[in-house]
C-alpha cells in the first residue's frame, strides 16, 4: 500500500490553488480586455499578477489553510477559503490605493475574484473527494490502536470501521482485560 503521502496533500493544494488563482486572473484579463494576455500584457498588470501571488502565498502561511486534518468539515473548509479570499481581495484593494494605482480594472478584479472563488471551491471539493476515495481503497491511512475497551472506545472504532474513507486503519485496543 502507497503509505506516508500526506507531506503532499499540502503542496498538491498550494499548486492546485496557485493555478486557480493565475488562470483567475488571466481569464478575467481575457473577459475584461478582450486581448491574450501573453501577448499584449503591460507592465502594470504583471506587477498585478505578481503582487496576487505573492499575497496569497503570504496568506495562506499565515492563516496555515493547508493545515487539512483526517476528518474535518464541509463548512470549514468553505469558511477558511472564504475568509482566505476576503482577506486576499482586501489586501490587494488596499495594495492599490496605497500606490495610488486606480488604472487597475475594477470589472477585470472583481472577474478575477468570482472565477477564483467559484474555482477554488470546486477544486477542493474535488481533491478532499478523490484524497477519501484513494483513503477508501487502502491508500494514506493511519493507524490507530484505542486505549480501552469500553463504551467510549467501541464508539470510537465503530466511527474508525464505518467510515474508511477518513484513513484510519484500526490496528487494537490497549486494556486491561
Amino acid at each position: 500500500m502507497i503509505k506516508g503521502l500526506s507531506r503532499f496533500i499540502k503542496a498538491i493544494h498550494l499548486g492546485g490553488d496557485l493555478l486557480l488563482l493565475n488562470f483567475s486572473f488571466l481569464v478575467s484579463y481575457i473577459l475584461r480586455f478582450h486581448k491574450n494576455p501573453l501577448e499584449s500584457i503591460n507592465d502594470h498588470y504583471i506587477f498585478l499578477h505578481l503582487s496576487f501571488n505573492f499575497i496569497w502565498l503570504i496568506l495562506v502561511l499565515l492563516l496555515k489553510i493547508y493545515n487539512i486534518e483526517r476528518v474535518i468539515r464541509l463548512e470549514s473548509i468553505i469558511f477558511n477559503l472564504a475568509k482566505t479570499i476576503f482577506l486576499h481581495a482586501t489586501l490587494v484593494f488596499s495594495f492599490i490605493v496605497s500606490i495610488n494605482a486606480f488604472y487597475y480594472s475594477r470589472r477585470q478584479l472583481l472577474y478575477t475574484y468570482l472565477i477564483f472563488t467559484i474555482t477554488i471551491i470546486t477544486w477542493r471539493f474535488g481533491a478532499i473527494y478523490l484524497l477519501k476515495l484513494f483513503r477508501s481503497i487502502g491508500g494514506n491511512y493511519r493507524n490507530v490502536v484505542i486505549v480501552g475497551a469500553g463504551a467510549v472506545g467501541n464508539q470510537i472504532y465503530n466511527y474508525i470501521k464505518h467510515d474508511i474513507a477518513s484513513g484510519y486503519k484500526f490496528a487494537g485496543f490497549f486494556d486491561d482485560h
